[in-house]
């Protein structure tokens, strides 16, 4: 018999407004380096604040009036900035990134944002949570995911459709699941941004995702293909807030979420065996008894499974890793063109980059590659 072992839950994702503004100094920087990363087509690098807060602007806004869109690494956050310096306008909206909450936890990630909007001069009145999701993550072996095994609202509808996708999709008010040889990836039930409840297989999202930190997370061996990590996660968007609470500022939906929890994985259940005329007595499967006596302490406090700097370590390595053989694979592209046949090029390839180095150099100057060198190191500054 299969046991079920729930090896990492928390807050996965955490979308927020905020009311307030930056002066006009910091929108006059954004605004030039937006232009700069319109021009080259390259995200822009710019430091904030008297304290030099790096950031990233991109070359574009994003819907619903924010002009600028900056991001401050793969382990921070996204914030969408609006053109306005009116205080009593929700002019910022900041997406943490997973990552972030994996490794400082929900009460420190708050801490730390609640600093950087000080440290980069942002003026803050009042925060307003868009969506918030919990995830649970269960360990087990042998366990298969049925579609028919689900219980759920009424006026919940079900379909299943095949996709090679490894991400989670929306398709309206219904389950929506995820098939991958045979088997079951995932099943979603909801729309954002409602509720959703989704179960899927987090160790095959963290394969495909090349996420292998999540590995550290579980205590698991990667290598292992007996051991299974599927996860429950539930999400409540800004309309389901939006029901429950007149404001929905972190205390509130701190105080909400238990509750919320609570009535999402009774309202949908996963079963051993589903009883069709009469779900109520349809018997509970042990995967979601786990999960829904584990997310009674939904916000108790427990440090982060997983070092920031161990997730940064592997994210440079990844980049790294891309970008050697990336470099050399293009430095033999032109090799070839240049006419260099594939025998002088394996048996004297060290000293044909030296001169193509060489070559390179004495066509931009030292002051230039020396420049370009500097402007990498500020991209990506954020991965050290």
């Amino acid at each position: 018999m299969s046991e079920y072992k729930i090896v990492y839950s928390g807050i996965d994702t955490l979308d927020f407004a905020v009311r307030g503004a930056f002066p006009n100094d910091v929108l006059e920087t954004l605004r030039n380096a937006r232009e700069e990363a319109e021009k080259t087509e390259k995200d822009q690098p710019i430091k904030l604040g008297k304290s030099d807060v790096s950031f990233l602007v991109k070359p574009h806004g994003k819907r619903g009036g924010y002009k600028y869109v900056l991001v401050d690494g793969p382990t921070g956050a996204i914030y969408s900035v609006k053109a306005n310096t009116d205080l009593d306008e929700w002019n910022l909206f900041i997406s943490i990134r997973a990552s972030r909450l994996l490794t400082y936890g929900y009460e420190k990630t708050k801490v730390w944002i609640f600093e950087k909007l000080e440290k980069i001069g942002f003026r803050t009145l009042e925060f307003s949570v868009n969506r918030i999701d919990f995830a649970i993550d269960v360990k087990t072996n042998g366990f298969e995911l049925e579609h028919s095994k689900l219980i759920t609202p009424a006026r919940a509808k079900v379909s299943s459709y095949l996709s090679n996708e490894s991400d989670l999709d929306e398709s309206g008010n219904q389950i929506r699941s995820v098939v991958r040889a045979g088997r079951f990836e995932s099943i979603t039930v909801g729309k954002m941004p409602n509720r959703q409840v989704i179960i899927y297989d987090k160790r095959r999202a963290a394969i495909d995702q090349r996420q292998p930190w999540w590995f550290d997370a579980w205590k698991v061996d990667r290598e292992d293909p007996s051991v299974q990590i599927w996860r429950v996660e539930i999400r409540a968007g800004r309309d389901a807030l939006a029901k429950k609470l007149l404001r929905r500022s972190f205390e509130a939906c701190e105080a909400e979420l238990p509750d919320f929890l609570k009535t999402a994985l009774s309202e949908v259940r996963y079963t051993s065996r589903r009883d069709t005329s009469n779900v109520s007595r349809s018997l509970e499967h042990p995967l979601w008894s786990e999960v829904r006596k584990h997310a009674k302490n939904v916000l108790k406090k427990k440090e982060a499974p997983v070092l920031l700097e161990r997730v940064l370590r592997i994210m440079r390595d990844q980049r790294r890793d891309i970008a050697i053989p990336q470099s050399f694979g293009n430095l033999i592209n032109a090799m070839v063109l240049d006419g260099v046949n594939p025998i002088e090029i394996s048996s004297s390839f060290p000293e044909l980059a030296y001169r193509y180095a060489e070559e390179y150099l004495s066509s931009i100057s030292e002051p230039k590659l020396r420049a370009k060198a500097e402007e990498t190191q500020q991209r990506l500054s954020m991965f050290c």
